[in-house]
């Protein structure tokens, strides 16, 4: 496992801690964002400390590659849900308290990679990097390795060192026994929103996202923190990219995520970095009026692509992936991502007893083998389209049903857009592109 954790810190974005919490009393945990569902035997209501498992996201895509963290806080469990509950309002106190508490059982790892794939991301094979496989589903693996936890161990009172210790063999049987399908990836959900607003950039200038936008084709906006190691790393390369995307009537901005307008010391650091690294382009002070989108992004950096309008192009790009940035813009310029949600067909009733998803080329013909996910706040289902584009789920109606398209055959494009059904029986139909 120590192999799997030198090598992904290498890559891995930074998380915030702050944003799903999971009480150890639950029965049952539903982790969509990393395809699993795991069911609490009953004698973890007692546990003294809490089980935080975390989901972090996609740290590779095709191959796509998820991982999750299984925190444990040596404290209980009511200290710890106020210190999340307050997020950034956590005394410094609180913050050093819960990360004196903070262990690692291990990492969970989904993908779909191939072995000899794997073994070029982790240099070696899952046996060598010291992961073991738990389950499959939809073309995912997964696989868990578990810490030693030794140092971590001697540094708890006993009561905790204990339990972590018998957690440790407990919880792996809890994950073999879990449910698994195919990863929700939330970011999906983001393409089509749009950013508009009136702010300030870190000089005081007063502007709006009307007039950054509306003068490039395609836009990055760059949302990070001065106090992130990987976000501070990639600014000098950004700032040549930008200079680079000038030419093909594209830019970058920043929106700097611990930026205050009346906060001097904050903001002469970000200005110090960005004159350190020689960043050209305009950084922002968030506020309200993008509180819609920035308020879901869980890692840092995190980079959104948008048109001049603001609206997001593309799934955003969590980490600092300066290789994937230009290529990205690339893409867009070529109309290789035109996917987005306020572009999804409106679904229709039926008048059947059951859903429908059905599929179509470009020109109108059924496509055969498309793996559908259907999803309800609880749960998800996946079914194939059928000789004639159709999959059919037989749910109850009085929701709106979430599908997306997990799996296309070769030969098209995947469609990374997210489709709403109607709470009645209805058809969502999808139309997905050909390759090049």
């Amino acid at each position: 496992m120590k192999k799997i954790l030198s090598v992904l810190l290498a890559v891995l974005l930074v998380a915030s801690l702050g944003v799903t919490a999971f009480a150890a009393e639950e029965e049952t945990v539903v982790l969509d964002d990393m395809g699993m569902t795991l069911t609490y035997p009953a004698e973890y209501s007692e546990l003294k400390g809490v089980i935080f498992p975390y989901p972090m996201g996609a740290i590779t895509r095709d191959p796509d590659m998820y991982l999750m963290a299984i925190y444990y806080f040596a404290m209980p469990k009511e200290q710890f849900n106020e210190i999340i509950d307050k997020g950034n309002q956590a005394t410094e106190e609180e913050n050093n308290a819960l990360q004196a508490a903070e262990g690692t059982l291990g990492m969970v790892i989904a993908t779909n990679a191939s072995e000899e794939e794997f073994k070029s991301i982790f240099e070696g094979s899952e046996e060598e990097a010291g992961a073991a496989e738990i389950g499959k589903a939809d073309g995912y693996t997964f696989l868990y390795g578990a810490d030693s936890g030794e140092e971590y161990i001697a540094g708890i009172d006993k009561e905790y060192a204990d339990e972590f210790t018998a957690l440790q063999q407990s919880f792996a049987e809890v994950l073999k026994n879990g449910k698994f399908y195919a990863p929700v990836d939330p970011l999906a959900s983001m393409v089509g929103l749009t950013f508009n607003f009136e702010t300030v950039d870190v000089d005081g200038n007063k502007v709006t996202s009307e007039e950054l936008f509306g003068k490039n084709e395609v836009t990055m906006v760059n949302y990070w923190g001065t106090w992130c190691g990987p976000c501070r790393g990639e600014l000098a390369e950004l700032g040549e990219i930008n200079e680079r995307l000038a030419d093909k009537g594209c830019g970058i901005i920043g929106i700097v995520e611990d930026a205050v307008a009346d906060d001097q010391e904050t903001l002469k650091a970000a200005k110090d970095l960005l004159t350190e690294n020689k960043v050209g382009y305009v950084n922002l002070v968030p506020n309200k009026d993008m509180a819609e989108i920035l308020d879901q992004v869980t890692a840092y950096p995190t980079s959104f692509f948008v048109d001049k309008t603001g609206k997001i192009l593309c799934t955003p790009i969590e980490g600092a992936a300066v290789e994937e940035y230009e290529k990205t813009i690339d893409a867009l310029l070529k109309g290789e991502e035109k996917i987005t949600r306020s572009a999804a067909p409106k679904a229709q009733e039926n008048g059947l007893d059951c859903y429908r998803v059905i599929v179509y080329d470009a020109d109108g013909n059924p496509v055969q083998g498309v793996a559908i996910q259907f999803c309800s706040n609880d749960m998800c289902n996946m079914a194939k389209t059928d000789a004639d584009g159709v999959a059919t789920f037989n749910m109850d109606e009085g929701m709106e049903y979430t599908v997306h398209v997990l799996k296309v055959p070769a030969g098209y494009e995947k469609d990374p857009g997210e489709y709403l059904t109607e709470t009645t029986y209805s058809d969502v139909t999808i139309f997905l592109d050909k390759a090049a």
